[in-house]
């Protein structure tokens, strides 16, 4: 939110529109941020971080491939397991 503070100054926005903004925004956040916002997120994050977030959401797939509960290469595991947890095998 500070670059919509930002631009309300710089603009001279009025208090009113600047709160319309930031409630859309709000109402809004799922739509508006994006996979590529979630990434760069993701990388600004110290490793411990990273790690435990990739356990927490890819733990169930590290765990029943033998490949990945060997691995210890972080960043190809947020690489790869994105990609293979939105593809589902038909039977």
């Amino acid at each position: 939110m500070q670059g919509l503070q930002d631009l309300s100054r710089r603009a001279k926005l009025p208090f009113s529109v600047v709160k319309r903004i930031k409630q859309y925004v709000e109402n809004n956040y799922q739509s508006l941020f994006s996979k590529d916002e979630e990434q760069s997120l993701i990388k600004t994050l110290p490793p411990f971080l990273r790690d435990e977030i990739l356990r927490i959401t890819y733990g169930d797939i590290i765990a029943n491939i033998i490949f990945f509960k060997s691995m210890t290469d972080g960043e190809f595991l947020w690489k790869i397991l994105p990609v293979l947890n939105s593809i589902k095998l038909e039977k």
